[in-house]
């Protein structure tokens, strides 16, 4: 059978990270390490609050065979007005990344979660789902389901 996690968080990419966004390449990189950390301590807390079955950020179970070999992720984001899918995706891409192992990086230790061994071993499912909620109602649902 298949695992799939459940990603849950309390708001969008911040706009600085989209590939739109009009910011110098420091500034770019400040606001990416910041949604690395981000994502990394959502879901390293929902994890340490309960293993088994994590209710806040987490549905179902923390799968055991991790990392997994293939997986594909989906994406629903609520929001007051709808945006660019492509934008919205690249948005994610920090994200995304700390969703690989924990690797060295230019003599540095970038976060993972050991979802996966390598960022190319996700594919996307298709278009993210805009669902529209009323301003501070913001969230985002993120699926990694197994690929067999």
């Amino acid at each position: 059978m298949a695992a799939t996690i459940v990603i849950v968080t309390d708001r969008l990419p911040h706009p600085k990270v989209r590939p739109n966004a009009r910011v110098g390449w420091r500034e770019k990189a400040r606001f990416v390490a910041a949604e690395r950390e981000y994502i990394y301590a959502l879901c390293l807390s929902a994890i340490q609050e309960s293993p088994k079955a994590v209710v806040t950020s987490f549905k179902g179970t923390v799968p055991s065979g991790l990392p997994f070999t293939k997986v594909q992720i989906s994406y629903e984001y609520h929001n007051p007005r709808k945006l660019d899918g492509d934008n919205f995706i690249g948005g994610c891409k920090p994200w995304q990344d700390t969703f690989q192992v924990e690797r060295i990086v230019r003599d540095r230790v970038q976060l993972g979660l050991g979802f996966v061994n390598d960022d190319k071993d996700i594919s996307l499912a298709g278009e993210p789902v805009w669902v529209k909620c009323k301003k501070g109602e913001e969230k985002v649902i993120i699926t990694l389901e197994e690929l067999e």
